[in-house]
């Protein structure tokens, strides 16, 4: 009984610490924070847990977010959460007005979102980290491409000439387009870049790109041509080009 009892004790502070270093706003339905520096009152961002197929419509990520039914402290939103918003198949848009100063692309964190159709900034020129072109999100300095919104509707796409590198899930789950051109300022493409461009019938990969990221072209079933400038392109990890032969087998080519 006593085993117990200290078990159920265990459980019940691992439940309130959790509850410690979460909470809510109504502003914000769905949407969770999580306090990852409670000393200079920072937060993280993301969906509700189990909240994927509930959140819907326009999604704000806030500068800064009152934890009002708790501590009542203002914090900081400087990043997204693990898998932030992924899988929520009924977003349509992003606002940001946050700077995301932490923000780190290993995985898109609006991959899954089919009926994304744009992100947006207000009081664009304030933001230190984001820009926005045509819906697309990018970093400030706009070398580098971080997120193409899925449901976009554009059958063709042209990476500005400045774009230096394309992050991870970059264009994941683009069904509309047939056609991405690629800027010779090109040097770095991320892990499953193109993955589920179900519509992509060609692809060409420019000179300056030395190395391609793992499953680049997964899921691209409609991909008939894949020209790579650089006949020296190194796969991740060093991978040899059998691993184009297996991506482009998986593009049914």
């Amino acid at each position: 009984m006593k085993k117990f009892l200290l078990l159920f004790s265990v459980m019940l502070c691992a439940v309130a610490s959790w509850a410690q270093t979460t909470f809510t706003n109504s502003d914000y339905d769905e949407t969770t924070f999580t306090i990852t520096d409670a000393t200079n009152h920072k937060v993280s961002v993301g969906v509700t847990p189990n909240m994927q197929n509930v959140i819907e419509g326009g999604v704000t990520i806030p500068s800064t977010v009152t934890d009002v039914n708790g501590s009542g402290i203002t914090y900081t939103v400087t990043n997204f959460s693990s898998n932030a918003f992924v899988d929520c198949p009924k977003i349509t848009f992003v606002q940001i007005l946050a700077d995301l100063v932490d923000y780190t692309a290993t995985e898109s964190p609006f991959y899954g979102c089919s009926s994304l159709s744009a992100f947006v900034i207000r009081g664009s020129s304030d933001n230190t980290v984001f820009k926005v072109v045509d819906d697309v999100l990018f970093t400030a300095d706009g070398k580098n491409l971080v997120a193409y919104p899925a449901a976009k509707t554009a059958t063709s796409y042209t990476v500005p000439a400045d774009v230096e590198k394309i992050y991870d899930y970059a264009f994941a789950g683009a069904t509309h387009l047939t056609e991405i051109t690629l800027p010779e300022s090109l040097t770095d493409l991320g892990d499953v870049t193109f993955e589920g461009c179900t519509s992509l019938t060609s692809l060409t990969i420019p000179a300056n790109v030395s190395s391609l990221g793992s499953e680049f072209i997964s899921g691209c079933s409609s991909l008939e041509t894949l020209t790579i400038d650089n006949p020296d392109v190194l796969f991740a990890d060093q991978r040899t080009k059998e691993n184009l032969i297996y991506a482009l087998d998986n593009c049914e080519n």
